[in-house]
């Protein structure tokens, strides 16, 4: 699986020679061509598991050259976790006259949903959820999870995995994902699942259910949730004696240095180097995988307006003819 960047449609202005030597005989100033702006806003409620997201959004922005509009990016970024009331996303729409919204996850976008609805605007989420795109105003960008299921499925019966414990936050996202795995596991193997549990995002002490799951000495344990809470559960696995294998699929980026991580095997998506190299020299840090999506959608968007642009015969389009803009997504 690998992310790929959207090219960039040019516009070349070519100015008359005579009538520069006209200005420049009457001094007169050139006046500045005002591109019409267009407002997309990123919407968050994962606090600061969100914040990769929103730089590579400010990123592409920064990075886009030669397109007939300008962009201005308004952020909802709420604590981590938190349920936005519909009157906020109401007004964060509203008030900043968005033509478009990016939102971080799968209850990021099935939460705003509603709004984009009512207000027909776009919409990409960064998550795999299905739920969310209808295919006309609202699109998902995210490597679907049946391919980092069957990366995972044919990892685990090339190790000769016989039996496996589950064990993963009680998200929208990785529910999907268990979903898809036992579903695999059940159909396409004969690994026999031991257990299969839930914590909430909540959880800060992980020593009762891993207590509860060493007894059944499975092969392997596959463990899904934010880095803070694979760090614990690792952590609590170790201080139990637990040296069983460990294996999860991630959004972060594997060259960072994740030492809690060393020594296993897991699924990830593929990041474009160029994009990782880009997002260290201005952030200083390797990007998340939801950052280059983020960093995609940010650009579908921006690749869209242009193309309608250009096939208009360089007639300004409004942001608000989102029904325009649309079959370009």
């Amino acid at each position: 699986m690998k992310i790929s960047f959207i090219s960039q449609t040019k516009h070349l202005l070519i100015v008359a020679l005579s009538f520069m030597g006209l200005l420049l005989l009457t001094g007169l100033a050139q006046a500045e061509v005002k591109k019409p702006n267009i407002n997309i806003g990123v919407f968050s409620n994962y606090g600061k598991v969100g914040e990769d997201s929103l730089k590579a959004v400010e990123l592409a922005k920064n990075s886009l050259h030669d397109s007939a509009y300008s962009y201005t990016i308004h952020t909802l970024n709420t604590k981590f976790g938190s349920t936005v009331s519909h009157s906020v996303m109401e007004n964060f729409v509203r008030k900043n006259h968005l033509s478009a919204v990016i939102s971080i996850y799968t209850s990021g976008g099935l939460a705003i949903k509603p709004i984009i609805d009512e207000n027909q605007i776009l919409q990409i989420s960064v998550a795999s959820d299905p739920k969310i795109a209808d295919g006309k105003i609202n699109f998902i960008n995210f490597s679907p999870t049946q391919e980092q299921i069957n990366v995972m499925i044919a990892t685990l019966k090339k190790k000769n995995i016989k039996t496996i414990s589950i064990l993963h936050i009680n998200d929208i996202w990785a529910n999907a994902i268990v979903k898809e795995l036992t579903h695999a596991l059940l159909k396409k193997t004969s690994i026999k699942i031991l257990d299969n549990k839930k914590y909430s995002i909540e959880t800060k002490k992980f020593s009762p259910v891993i207590k509860s799951m060493k007894g059944g000495q499975p092969n392997i344990y596959f463990v899904l949730g934010y880095t803070r809470h694979l760090q614990e559960i690792i952590s609590a696995m170790r201080k139990e004696n637990i040296e069983t294998p460990i294996t999860t699929i991630t959004t972060f980026n594997p060259q960072d240095d994740v030492p809690f991580l060393k020594g296993m095997w897991y699924v990830d998506t593929k990041i474009s180097p160029k994009f990782s190299e880009l997002f260290k020299n201005k952030t200083g840090q390797f990007p998340s995988t939801d950052a280059a999506y983020a960093y995609d959608a940010f650009n579908m968007i921006a690749k869209a307006y242009d193309t309608l642009y250009a096939k208009a015969k360089n007639k300004n389009i409004q942001p608000t003819e989102i029904k325009k803009i649309a079959p370009y997504m």
